[in-house]
């Protein structure tokens, strides 16, 4: 994908694919869909017996784009496989329903239109707030000045039990200090002559992702959060970044969901982000975890939770994904959770509340709550380790 003045291009490689089986959508100003299907028929014929093999496939992905785009004067063009969509800027988003035949002359066709049964009271990125390094690093950071001494760091990593601290002039980050670096020096040895200065650090307003990779890649443990004059902000370390995409609620989840119900029920669901009263929620998962439940009241408590993702449906909210956080707030005695709300008015019973009923779930307080030792992931690992 490429962004230009007045355009962005997005591309595919598609093979085997024909033009009358490509279709492209824009789901709202800001999302381009992009799917196909794929059927092979073979038919083989020989003395004595006929063999019919048929052979089916479909792909469907939804590219983030930078910014608003128009279906007007937007094109598409599909040759050898290979597609690639020129979408118009514009800076008013549009919000109904268009069609078009003409549109696209090389790719005729392919459906192009913009439909918005997710776009209610605010666009999908406003809907999708991203992530931020200052959403989930430390503020109360403790650190070492650069006048300090060895026997200076040791302390604190007695105190706070801490295994490293940016290392400060003033409040200008300079280096890194690790108890490592304090392997075979005298306790009298200036923090500055073992500390690394060779330092990387974080931005407050970096996408939490790209934290991870820079974290991950580098094999360091935590990053320094400075301002554009390096004066330190807090730190993110790698179990924060564990955290945040621990239950993460993305796009394409949501999306995905309300394709399933749309192909099921044929229904026209809408989405919007509010408040949904925690009492209210019919839960569709009988099991959770003490662990990870610790966490997400951390996270409320800090303000970090994601959004649950609810259907309201007349007379009935049901809770499709969240369910940790949920019970979390239940406990804290919060009476009301951010949501992503799927927005159905036909009066229909979903089969996940038929589930809901079969496994006798009616509130938050019929899910079984299970402490560490009984995680699957977690007994397998002892198994495992047991066997070695």
């Amino acid at each position: 994908m490429r962004e230009h003045e007045d355009e962005v291009t997005a591309g595919a490689v598609l093979p085997c694919i024909t033009t009358e089986n490509v279709s492209l959508q824009l789901v709202n100003p800001r999302a381009l869909e992009i799917s196909c299907e794929r059927l092979d028929e073979k038919e083989e014929m020989a003395k004595g017996y006929d063999v019919r093999e048929r052979m089916s496939g479909s792909m469907c992905r939804i590219i983030a784009l930078p910014t608003d785009v128009a279906e007007e004067n937007s094109k598409a063009l599909f040759r050898n496989g290979e597609l690639e969509v020129h979408l118009r800027k514009t800076t008013v988003p549009a919000r109904t329903c268009i069609e078009t035949e003409s549109g696209l002359p090389a790719l005729s066709n392919c459906h192009f239109f913009l439909t918005d049964p997710f776009y209610c009271q605010a666009p999908l990125s406003l809907l999708m707030d991203k992530k931020k390094v200052k959403d989930y690093m430390t503020y109360d950071v403790v650190s070492v000045d650069l006048n300090g001494t060895a026997k200076d760091v040791i302390e604190k990593i007695q105190k706070t039990h801490h295994d490293g601290f940016p290392v400060v002039n003033g409040s200008v980050v300079v280096g890194y200090v690790s108890a490592r670096d304090l392997l075979f020096v005298q306790a009298t040895t200036p923090v500055g002559q073992v500390m690394s200065d060779n330092l990387i650090v974080a931005d407050p307003d970096m996408d939490i992702n790209d934290a991870a990779r820079v974290i991950f890649r580098s094999g360091i443990q935590k990053l320094p959060v400075v301002d554009e004059k390096n004066h330190l902000l807090g730190i993110i370390s790698n179990s924060d970044v564990i955290r945040s995409q621990i239950e993460h609620v993305s796009p394409e989840k949501v999306f995905n969901f309300i394709t399933t119900l749309k192909k099921l029920y044929g229904v026209d669901p809408t989405l919007d982000r509010g408040t949904v009263p925690v009492k209210d929620l019919l839960p569709t998962q009988s099991k959770i975890y003490e662990d990870e439940l610790e966490g997400r009241i951390y996270e409320i408590k800090k303000g970090l939770a994601e959004p649950i993702i609810v259907v309201r449906r007349p007379k009935r909210i049901i809770l499709v994904d969240g369910h940790h956080r949920a019970v979390a707030a239940k406990r804290m005695g919060i009476t009301a959770l951010d949501a992503y709300i799927i927005e159905i008015k036909e009066d229909i019973e979903l089969g996940m509340e038929r589930t809901a009923h079969a496994m006798n779930l009616k509130t938050l307080d019929d899910i079984q709550v299970l402490d560490y030792a009984r995680h699957p992931l977690v007994a397998i690992t002892h198994r495992l380790v047991k066997r070695g």
